[in-house]
């Protein structure tokens, strides 16, 4: 990135306002329409303005989804598991509140890999307890024992709320 393009984008009195509004928190897109009405500025003209601040790398694209649910459950648990495959645990997966999404795998013993959200580590481990003695998921006698990863969502909000998306792009 050119220093000099960057000293001189800042300078511009127009810039700085649709940094502010930008970076405001108050949304998490870069809506057009409403930075026009603010700076009072045709929309042609902040949409090249702000194309401008994201290829310079000034800025970046705002994405930050699921703030609300990250602050409401703060542990995020990634857990590889080996679940056979029927239409029981299929519902099961798709109906519980603490699934935030599922994905078949082909990864060593493992053919199945949850994103899940809990309040703390007493709380996951008394769910997953619950799950063998209901008998919605085998016991670990009869299957290769899950892979479970925890992460703070509270370090995630904190330092780098959008890195889940960041991460997903860079595999592309």
């Amino acid at each position: 990135m050119d220093i000099e393009r960057v000293w001189t984008l800042l300078d511009d009195e127009r810039n700085l306002l649709l940094l502010k509004n930008i970076c405001s928190g108050k949304g998490v897109d870069v809506n057009i329409s409403m930075l026009s009405r603010l700076l009072r500025k045709h929309r042609n003209t902040i949409k090249e303005r702000v194309t401008v601040l994201l290829k310079q790398g000034i800025i970046d694209r705002p994405v930050f989804p699921f703030i609300h649910l990250l602050n409401e459950y703060p542990l995020l648990v990634v857990t590889r598991a080996d679940l056979p495959q029927s239409r029981k645990i299929e519902q099961w997966m798709k109906d519980d509140e603490r699934i935030f999404a599922s994905f078949k795998i082909r990864e060593e013993e493992f053919n199945t890999m949850r994103l899940e959200f809990h309040t703390d580590l007493y709380g996951h481990y008394m769910w997953r307890d619950s799950l063998v003695k209901k008998g919605v998921v085998p016991s670990r006698d009869t299957r290769f024992p899950s892979s479970v990863l925890f992460f703070s969502n509270k370090l995630i909000v904190k330092y780098e709320p959008n890195i889940g998306l960041k991460l997903i792009e860079e595999e592309k």
